[in-house]
């Protein structure tokens, strides 16, 4: 008002311009030179950099096109980078460094447009700031998605160049970093400033958990696949034992047939030779008798054929024993031979009695292997029954595999129903796995097949140890500004009321939410949120809403809403660091609350 602008608390370039007015022609003693006009930034300033000269920089930026983001007085990487582009544009040295030429630069564009020096604060390491560390171990084994809001062409809320994709991508951020010091894993969603689908969100949960599954169902068949080969090896082995100890019996088996047979041939021969052996005795006397005759040249001519008679009538009964006698040429030479053949069925019988016992020995040997025998046929009666408890077993793996085969597929094909959002997370389309699945007659929608299936799965498995935090600033729809003060909790239940009303016509959509623990650590999360900010009101109850990221994946989820981004005290504890920290601080220490 004083400067004849508008009055709507609005601080534009004219504002500017006003608040950084020179008072006219001062000058240095020197002479006069716009050049030695004094400056309202006059130290170095680089990344790392803090304080109301900072700010002063970061104004003047945003003035002059080059935007660095929100004006907080912190050198970060957005005003690093802005101060590059502005020093490239006016041909100085791009280093990000803000040095007395790109002072001069910067508030060169004209004299009424030169802002008036502030104070030079003391330099002041110290801002004031407290970092927040989460306890080692307090979380360790837990696995934490956490969702910043908007991002990219979506600025989310805004309100004098502040965006709330900036702020909570800064919450996110800090928050991962005191999870992860308290073990847990953290998963951003969002962790940059790009477009991401709601859809994609929901759809990035979704896919982990089936990655997840499929990682292990793959790891369990491969444990399936080695007992199969060892089982399988086993029983080749126990087959080949069979083999060996089967072909060692039909060796055994076999000798002793061929000895038995051997025995038997020689026990007939044996019986022959007894038969003959007192024939043979008789001719032996025979024939000695003739000896002694012919030898004596008796001419008793009547004895000699007597005897030759009945030698004749003895040798044809001793026909196997092939004694040549010749009974009409006969000499004492041919009955000496005649006589040591006859004598000699006596020593044929008594060698081969001699071999009737060896090989009656070497049967009753044989025999005597019976019982080993035995043992070996009951070793593979044995090996069998273990060789069908084996396939038994193999073919309940091979069924096993086959069910793990089932799986795999499953899963793969319903990875792919979520792969368009990951593959294009500025998909917004309701599509695969998103397909509107309206049912025609009662205007209801419900989640499809496989959505339903994944989460179903979720609330199998994955309710225990793992979360789902979206972090989003809020805003009402008032023009200029708004009481409404503090952090909001959501969370979504099975239906049908929500704190505007009811689910409407997601009412049906799913009915297998956990809703009580869902409410718990919706709870948790205000009541340490409430503690560790400075919010001018507190929200001491959690509301029901259906969201998309609460109603698309089924983990233990909640929304946060932290702070009315048109609310002029909101805002100006939201820009600064310390707030974003405790906000961070607040969800970690809930979190903690609820596994308790």
């Amino acid at each position: 008002k004083a400067k004849g602008l508008t009055a709507n608390g609005v601080v534009d370039s004219k504002t500017v311009a006003k608040l950084f007015e020179t008072s006219g022609g001062s000058s240095s003693s020197g002479g006069g030179s716009s050049s030695n006009n004094k400056l309202p930034i006059t130290t170095t300033l680089k990344k790392g950099s803090r304080g109301d000269q900072v700010k002063v920089l970061q104004k003047r930026l945003n003035e002059l096109g080059f935007n660095c983001g929100a004006v907080d007085g912190i050198f970060g990487s957005n005003t690093h980078n802005a101060v590059v582009k502005f020093q490239k544009a006016k041909g100085l040295t791009a280093n990000g460094i803000v040095d007395s030429k790109t002072v001069e630069k910067l508030f060169a564009s004209g004299s009424s447009e030169t802002p008036k020096p502030e104070p030079k604060p003391e330099p002041n390491p110290d801002t004031g700031f407290k970092q927040f560390h989460g306890k080692p171990g307090s979380l360790a084994g837990k696995t934490i998605f956490v969702d910043a809001g908007h991002g990219g062409v979506d600025s989310g809320a805004t309100k004098n160049g502040v965006m709330e994709k900036t702020l909570v991508l800064d919450m996110a951020k800090r928050l991962k970093r005191i999870l992860e010091e308290a073990g847990a894993k953290v998963i951003l969603t969002r962790p940059d400033d790009k477009f991401y689908s709601l859809h994609y969100r929901s759809a990035f949960v979704n896919k982990y958990i089936l990655d997840n599954e499929l990682s292990v169902v793959s790891k369990e068949k491969d444990t399936l696949e080695k007992d199969k080969k060892a089982k399988q090896a086993e029983a080749n082995q126990k087959e080949n034992e069979i083999k060996k100890i089967a072909n060692d019996i039909d060796e055994y088996e076999n000798e002793l047939h061929a000895k038995e047979d051997y025995l038997a041939q020689l026990e007939i021969k044996r019986d022959k030779l007894e038969e003959k052996l007192p024939i043979g005795e008789v001719l032996s006397g025979k024939l000695h008798e003739l000896a002694d005759l012919i030898s004596k040249q008796e001419e008793n001519q009547e004895k000699i054929s007597e005897l030759k008679a009945k030698i004749a009538d003895l040798n044809g009964q001793l026909e196997d024993f092939a004694i040549e006698l010749d009974l009409d040429n006969l000499d004492l030479d041919n009955l000496n031979r005649a006589i040591e053949q006859a004598e000699g069925i006596s020593e044929k019988f008594n060698a081969v009695g001699q071999e009737i016992e060896e090989v009656d020995s070497s049967i009753k040997s044989l025999k005597s292997l019976n019982k080993q025998v035995v043992d070996a046929e009951k070793a593979i009666e044995q090996l069998e029954e273990d060789i069908e408890e084996l396939e038994s077993e193999i073919k309940a793996l091979n069924e096993k595999i086959g069910q793990k085969d089932k799986q795999i597929q499953k899963f793969k094909s319903w990875i792919s129903e979520f792969e368009v959002h990951i593959n294009n997370p500025s998909v917004q389309q309701y599509t695969r796995a998103y397909a509107d699945n309206t049912d025609p007659n009662t205007g209801k929608r419900k989640a499809t097949d496989v959505l339903k299936g994944v989460m179903d799965l979720t609330a199998q498995k994955y309710h225990d140890d793992y979360l789902f935090i979206s972090i989003h600033c809020n805003a009402t729809s008032a023009s200029e500004q708004t009481s409404a003060s503090g952090v909001m909790l959501f969370y979504r239940d099975n239906g049908p009321y929500a704190y505007n009303g009811t689910y409407g016509k997601n009412t049906e959509y799913y009915q297998n939410y956990n809703a009580q623990k869902r409410e718990k650590l919706a709870r948790k999360l205000i009541e340490q949120l409430n503690a560790t900010t400075n919010f001018s009101k507190k929200n001491n109850n959690p509301y029901k809403a259906d969201f998309s990221v609460l109603r698309e994946n089924n983990l233990i989820s909640v929304l946060v809403e932290v702070g009315f981004i048109n609310n002029p005290n909101d805002l100006a504890l939201l820009i600064k660091e310390q707030t974003r920290e405790d906000v961070a601080a607040g969800i970690y220490k809930g979190i903690v609350e609820y596994y308790k």
